[in-house]
């Protein structure tokens, strides 16, 4: 496991679980969840900048955070790899399974 053994440090890894979701796909599974219609409305990727840049982190940290959340695939995230579940030594849960999880988070 990555976190607790050697010949790790310094290195980034593109973190992703085993699904590729969108944040609306994900507000569609926490409704379904929560057992109630949520919403969802897009936002520009400039308003998520200044958003971000709200709680003190710069642009540059706030564009890259924006940027993995493009639906284009263009995102180091956008593809789902095994390399997580290999880092962790197990298998990764979807978003539906992290969810049911953490329901108590989104009531």
């Amino acid at each position: 496991m990555a976190l607790l053994s050697p010949g790790h440090e310094g290195r980034s890894y593109a973190m992703t679980g085993p699904e590729r979701t969108t944040p609306a796909e994900q507000t569609r599974v926490l409704g379904e969840l929560l057992g109630r219609e949520l919403a969802f409305e897009e936002i520009s990727e400039e308003e998520g900048v200044r958003s971000m840049m709200g709680f003190g982190i710069s642009r540059q940290e706030a564009e890259q955070s924006v940027g993995s959340l493009r639906g284009d695939g263009s995102s180091p995230f956008a593809t789902p790899t095994p390399l997580v579940g290999e880092l962790v030594g197990g298998p990764l849960r979807t978003f539906r399974q992290w969810a049911a999880g953490h329901l108590d988070a989104f009531r």
